[in-house]
């Protein structure tokens, strides 16, 4: 049997420090329903010094090639003893190849010149920064741009390579070729340009989104780029929906309370893998793709492996799983993620609880979902989202713009 992850070095890591963040990005799923609430049922936390060295002894440290430190629902710059956890990777294996994305908006330049310094040699930073002064808040709400540029100069002014992603929108795609000027200016090293996750329709097709607040009223809508190769869709069919003026968020009382989804709670009690309902019945086509694990993305001729780690400690394969298990997210393909992971046993996930490598030898990320790669259908407990992600139909496939 050729195993994913058992009896293999783990060489490649994603790492989610933190879900505290300091913007409110409208498709965050740290959020609810594009407001600028966080939701109730999610456990803020943060991988601390004493818990990073626990995680990852110098040992496994040695055998990383790269660090890859981005959010699925928070900054990694947030993370308050993230310059104490760059210098214990430095001390323990000075060859680890550490990259960063940030918002870019938080922190002072002192912090940004430190961090540029520790990774000038062997790491960078991408920023996300989706527009310029007069757009970027826009996606990146709370973000102020004069404390973003002053941050991003003293980083850069170290030597340290820094990276822009771009993510498209019809208010900023007129500014990509502007943006790309300026971060020439900037020193920036690459820039690239984004298709945005978000403005798909679960019937094909793609729409506006509404941006709400606190109350729940319509602030701003957001529209997706006029430039159809800019869009992030298999169908290319605008779907004409009316955008809500007001949103109701009173059943997140409910939720602060017993701090669970009740969706989430209630499919994934009542789940079962032939038990499909009809507004789930896309999932069907997915049962002849086959999958091509983007987690796998090293030679396992060489044993080498990937892994995401969340910032409670959890062991998943990838960031795409973690993020849709760690949501309020309860569509069909979600529950049965969950589902897996529970029938497994969700403690034998976690880092608190046993080491990487037992968690690795043991054979649980194979269990959950290598072998399920190999059933035929989802009926049969084939996971839907990891063949709607890392098969022949993936929107995952075309955020970058070449």
């Amino acid at each position: 049997m050729t195993y994913q992850w058992k009896n293999n070095r783990v060489s490649l890591m994603h790492l989610e420090l933190t879900n505290y963040c300091n913007a409110a990005c409208p498709f965050c799923p740290r959020f609810v329903d594009s407001t600028d609430i966080v939701r109730p049922d999610l456990k803020l936390d943060q991988i601390t010094l004493e818990k990073f060295m626990k995680y990852f002894p110098v040992d496994v440290l040695r055998d990383l090639k790269r660090i890859l430190f981005c959010g699925t629902h928070g900054d990694p710059m947030m993370a308050k003893d993230l310059i104490e956890i760059v210098k214990y990777i430095r001390s323990s294996s000075p060859e680890t190849m550490l990259i960063f994305h940030s918002n870019g908006g938080l922190r002072k330049p002192e912090f940004w010149e430190e961090l540029g310094n520790l990774l000038k040699n062997n790491g960078r930073v991408t920023f996300s920064i989706d527009g310029l002064e007069d757009t970027n808040h826009l996606y990146r709400r709370n973000v102020k741009w004069s404390v973003l540029m002053e941050n991003v100069k003293a980083y850069t002014a170290t030597g340290a390579q820094a990276y822009w992603d771009y993510l498209t929108f019809k208010h900023n795609e007129h500014q990509i070729e502007e943006a790309r000027n300026l971060a020439k200016s900037l020193n920036f090293k690459n820039f690239l340009v984004k298709r945005a996750l978000g403005f798909e329709d679960s019937k094909g097709g793609y729409k506006d989104r509404g941006v709400y607040d606190k109350n729940g009223d319509l602030v701003y809508t957001l529209q997706p780029p006029t430039d159809e190769s800019l869009i992030n869709t298999n169908e290319f069919k605008p779907i004409q929906k009316n955008i809500p003026q007001k949103i109701d968020i009173g059943y997140l009382e409910e939720i602060k309370k017993t701090k669970i989804h009740p969706g989430v709670k209630d499919k994934l009690e009542k789940f079962s893998h032939e038990e499909i309902p009809d507004w789930s019945n896309y999932v069907l086509e997915y049962n002849d793709h086959e999958i091509n694990c983007k987690s796998n993305c090293s030679n396992l001729l060489e044993k080498q492996t990937e892994i995401y780690v969340s910032c409670h400690g959890v062991v998943f394969p990838c960031c795409y799983v973690g993020t849709r298990v760690d949501s309020t997210i309860d569509l069909y393909e979600d529950t049965q993620l969950r589902y897996a992971i529970n029938q497994e046993g969700k403690d034998l996930f976690d880092l608190n609880k046993r080491s990487l490598k037992e968690i690795i030898n043991g054979g649980h990320l194979d269990n959950v979902y290598t072998e399920s790669w190999k059933k035929k259908t989802v009926q049969e407990g084939k996971l839907a989202y990891c063949a709607m992600t890392c098969g022949q139909k993936s929107q995952i496939d075309k955020i970058f713009v070449k």
